[in-house]
């Protein structure tokens, strides 16, 4: 990739001991992965396929057994990088005798913002997330997705270059799920890159640049949404607007149009007529809002991924 990178690794391996006898289990074989600066990254795979041990080896939180990387600009495990990250673990936990503000008002301090208009930014963070009323309850009456957008809000507290985020979107009822979609594309918009893995595909589709797929423990697909997609995608929707009269008639020919407002969506069911598509529409007077393969394509690479996967960790070699 041509754009500066915000974080990389090479060839990452990670055995684990499990059990009383030490079983050595493979969560990460050989895991090579770039990160853009300035992108939305989604990380995506079955279940054991790696994704967290490999988001926590970038972190520095996990040593790797081989491989390299760096994280903005500095070695893994790097305090320096660290301090200029914001992380949500797959299961957030804090204790449940604090208040949400109260937790805020910790990790800032760790984080070293906390300073004279740090309370302002802290009520902000927490109706940002949707907890500005209960930002004096005990994390106790807390319910799963309320913790969850507390994590997302401890996050943000020191206001990242890099956010990484493990299952965002777990425990979130679809007015939690709207929330985090909006921070996490307020954040792209500031400059934040974010990296993320989901088991939501839509999601992934709606937010992402590039897309990773893992599979036992090593990189199955990796690339830009389009080029992730391809080989496999079964229609494209193309979102536009505009157009002189009679465009839709024309556009038709190569698929269905159907209209929601301003917005025409047009389903082009040969993926590989999408440049020809284009050039149509811009040559009828459309405007182009967005190219997007239908959640098929990342639906049939997860399931490709799957089919790779055993149900049970890997024992290594």
């Amino acid at each position: 990739m041509s754009a500066p990178l915000a974080c990389e690794v090479q060839h990452l391996r990670k055995v684990f001991r499990v059990g009383f006898w030490g079983r050595r289990v493979l969560a990460v074989d050989d895991v090579t992965l770039q990160v853009p600066a300035g992108h939305v990254v989604g990380l995506i795979g079955p279940n054991g396929a790696g994704k967290t041990t490999t988001l926590r080896m970038l972190l520095g939180f996990v040593r790797p057994d081989a491989g390299r990387g760096t994280l903005l600009g500095e070695p893994l495990g790097s305090l320096r990088a660290r301090a200029r990250l914001g992380y949500l673990p797959e299961l957030p936990v804090y204790p449940r005798f604090l208040t949400g503000a109260e937790v805020l008002d910790f990790q800032a301090g760790l984080a070293g913002v906390r300073d004279a208009g740090w309370t302002g930014r802290r009520d902000g963070l927490l109706e940002r997330v949707g907890l500005g009323r209960a930002a004096g309850d005990r994390l106790h009456t807390y319910s799963k997705g309320m913790q969850q957008r507390l994590g997302i809000a401890v996050a943000l507290c020191a206001l990242p270059d890099l956010l990484v985020l493990d299952e965002p979107m777990s425990g979130l009822d679809p007015l939690g799920r709207h929330h985090v979609r909006e921070i996490i594309r307020a954040e792209h918009a500031r400059g934040c890159t974010v990296l993320f893995s989901s088991h939501v595909l839509a999601d992934v589709e709606a937010l992402c640049d590039d897309v990773a797929v893992l599979a036992r423990g090593r990189v199955f697909r990796a690339g830009t949404l389009a080029e992730v997609a391809a080989g496999t995608t079964t229609s494209v929707e193309v979102r536009l607007s505009g157009g002189r009269p009679g465009t839709l008639g024309a556009l038709e020919k190569l698929g269905p149009v159907r209209t929601a407002g301003p917005v025409h969506v047009w389903e082009l069911q040969d993926p590989g007529s999408i440049n020809a598509a284009l050039e149509l529409a811009l040559a009828s007077g459309c405007q182009v809002l967005g190219v997007l393969p239908r959640q098929g394509a990342l639906e049939e690479l997860v399931l490709q991924a799957h089919a790779l996967a055993p149900v049970e960790g890997r024992n290594s070699p």
